[in-house]
């Protein structure tokens, strides 16, 4: 899912430490910021 990469901004993934598992699961990333 390269869209879902394209989506979320380059400094929201560096400034969570869960960048890795951002990458791997967007959905759940997006979920735990609601």
């Amino acid at each position: 899912m390269v869209a879902s990469s394209e989506i979320i901004p380059t400094s929201s993934v560096a400034a969570n430490p869960s960048a890795s598992i951002a990458t791997e699961s967007p959905i759940k990333v997006i979920a735990h910021l609601k």
